[in-house]
């Protein structure tokens, strides 16, 4: 009989946001939850990884990395340890995810369907931080209207790879 292995990381995300969500409505509950909420995720995220290493889960690395790259985040901005421009939190969240797919990727390179959502996200939120810093602004509309072509491409590309793999990875 086959047994399933539930993963705990998404209700764990949604309790802990929720806790945060409920968390802004006290002011001192507040002040104690934005200084705990990074050490919690980032105990968190070495949990992830050190029980997917256990149990030799690879998606462990990603949720690990995502969430250890937002507790940093997280440290940076609670704790003042930098100075982070107003609406810089989902440029986080999408450069985190970006960089996450990517060392998936690097752990498992036969796994090519991790790389180009690793680079669409990480170029994605990289000029959004960028944007958020005011060190480079970036046309979207422009950019698009330019490259869509491209895209053409990297689906061709995806096509062909997983025509020539049917239904496996790339080889080792």
């Amino acid at each position: 009989m086959h047994k399933t292995h539930h993963s705990y990381v998404p209700g764990i995300l949604l309790i802990a946001a929720g806790a945060w969500l409920m968390s802004r409505q006290s002011w001192l509950i507040y002040d104690i939850w934005q200084y705990l909420f990074p050490v919690l995720l980032l105990l968190l995220a070495a949990a992830v990884i050190i029980n997917g290493r256990r149990t030799e889960k690879p998606s462990a690395f990603f949720w690990g990395t995502f969430l250890s790259l937002m507790s940093v985040y997280y440290f940076l901005e609670n704790y003042s340890l930098a100075a982070l421009p107003a609406g810089i939190e989902w440029p986080a969240v999408i450069l985190s995810a970006g960089i996450a797919f990517l060392v998936s990727f690097f752990i498992r390179p036969n796994k090519v369907g991790l790389l180009l959502p690793g680079c669409l996200l990480t170029v994605w939120g990289g000029v959004d931080v960028l944007e958020a810093f005011h060190i480079h602004t970036f046309d979207y509309i422009d950019m698009l209207e330019r490259y869509w072509p491209g895209l053409l491409i990297v689906f061709g590309l995806a096509l062909i790879l997983r025509s020539l793999f049917p239904g496996k990875d790339l080889p080792e």
